[in-house]
């Protein structure tokens, strides 16, 4: 066999093993939606929670267009299913621009997250997996609106979704 040969076979054999080594798995966007049940801005509509082997993302649609400066989305994420937040994810608006990152409780930050606009009612947020983690956790999502001008998260001042605890997400 020629090395010219040996090239073309070498070649057939590469695209023969990338047609059937399966690729690895990813699993699909899961979203949940809402009720219209808040007078608020931010009255959150659908939340949508996807992953790749490093990140972790988390989209948000309202019901009514927001500007940037009101951007308030906090996210408690459980991770060993105790009911209790270990870490929060947050978009919020500081010093004229976007700015997302991962804390802990005592507001520790733990890592940077990226916020990506995709239109006037939807947010994404990004952040490391390795922040988590945890092959599974749970989650609620938080959106506030200060009516008061206070800076703080007021009872009547913001939506929480699920209405009734936390969301399963498994990585």
């Amino acid at each position: 066999m020629t090395w010219k040969h040996r090239g073309v076979l070498t070649a057939s054999l590469v695209l023969l093993l990338a047609a059937v080594t399966p690729l690895a798995a990813r699993a699909q966007p899961v979203s949940f939606t809402d009720p219209d049940d808040v007078n608020l801005p931010l009255d959150l509509k659908i939340l949508t929670h996807d992953h790749n082997d490093q990140t972790i993302t988390y989209t948000v649609e309202t019901y009514d267009a927001f500007p940037d400066s009101k951007v308030d989305f906090k996210w408690g994420i459980d991770r060993n299913g105790d009911q209790k937040v270990d870490l929060f994810a947050a978009a919020g608006f500081e010093e004229g621009k976007l700015e997302g990152k991962v804390e802990d409780p005592k507001d520790k930050e733990l890592g940077r997250a990226t916020i990506r606009r995709v239109n006037d009612r939807v947010l994404q947020l990004s952040f490391a997996r390795k922040l988590v983690g945890a092959p599974s956790y749970q989650y609620w999502v938080m959106a506030a609106t200060d009516t008061n001008g206070n800076e703080e998260d007021d009872p009547g001042e913001f939506d929480l979704a699920p209405d009734g605890g936390f969301h399963p997400h498994q990585l």
